[in-house]
């Protein structure tokens, strides 16, 4: 049995974006001309994927196993999408614009740790509108869709939330670069809120499949399922339901 603590779920809104936020980034973006981060944004929220296994930079060499989505990433015939997840050493290896640091040492240690793969099968739509995109815009097979680096994605939507006058609600401590402590700040709009979004909205959609948890928690990759347990809101009622089942007959 699987011992999951519910003590942090996700029910605060400001934690996650909804579809109607996403589709006003989107329009937004769409509305200045900037067809790509529109797609990026739409894409974040139906995916669920880390911003770092999205977007990057097209390296000389045209490695695969640098970050970022490119048109050989898409089965059409199984319709998945593949994916590399990146650690945590990998995403620090990176500088502000999403290219590998220019060290050998740091090359060797990236490249011994290769990034784990992964197929992901997601609704025909999705796959659908981002491959056409790479078709329509004549992607070369190992070139990335979303060419930006994580700081310049996390810098526009912020800038788009101010625009469109988008307020998170509360508070949240960040640790100062300068100083070490951490201080109390408002809260604000980053590209991991779409992650949030997806795993918020695939459980609103799947209130009673018991099997939904677990799946979404393949989907996220998250390592336990404590971490998918904060997008479900639905623990009072089922462990209601199994104790009137157990005891109440």
């Amino acid at each position: 049995m699987v011992n999951i603590d519910y003590s942090n779920i996700m029910k605060d809104p400001s934690d996650y974006i909804t579809e109607d936020e996403m589709i006003k980034f989107k329009e937004h973006f769409k509305a200045q001309g900037l067809t790509r981060m529109a797609l990026l944004v739409w894409t974040l929220f139906r995916t669920g994927r880390r911003i770092s296994e999205i977007v990057g930079i097209n390296p000389k060499n045209y490695n695969t196993h640098y970050p970022g989505l490119r048109p050989c990433d898409f089965d059409t015939k199984t319709k998945k999408i593949r994916f590399y997840i990146l650690k945590k050493n990998h995403v620090k290896r990176m500088d502000k614009q999403g290219k590998i640091k220019p060290d050998e040492k740091v090359k060797k240690e990236l490249f011994e740790k290769q990034p784990k793969e992964r197929w992901i099968m997601y609704d025909i739509k999705t796959f659908d509108i981002l491959y056409r995109f790479c078709e329509a815009n004549n992607i070369p097979p190992f070139e990335c869709i979303f060419p930006y680096g994580r700081v310049v994605v996390d810098r526009m939507i912020k800038k788009a939330a101010k625009e469109l006058n988008l307020v998170r609600e509360g508070e949240k401590y960040i640790k100062n670069k300068v100083t070490g402590i951490k201080e109390k700040r408002p809260k604000q709009f980053h590209p991991h809120c779409f992650r949030h979004g997806f795993g918020k909205q695939f459980m609103n959609k799947n209130p009673n499949d018991p099997r939904a948890l677990i799946i979404l928690n393949r989907i996220l990759d998250h390592s336990s399922l404590d971490l998918t347990a904060r997008y479900s809101d639905q623990e009072d009622m089922e462990a209601k339901e199994t104790l009137d089942k157990a005891f109440n007959r």
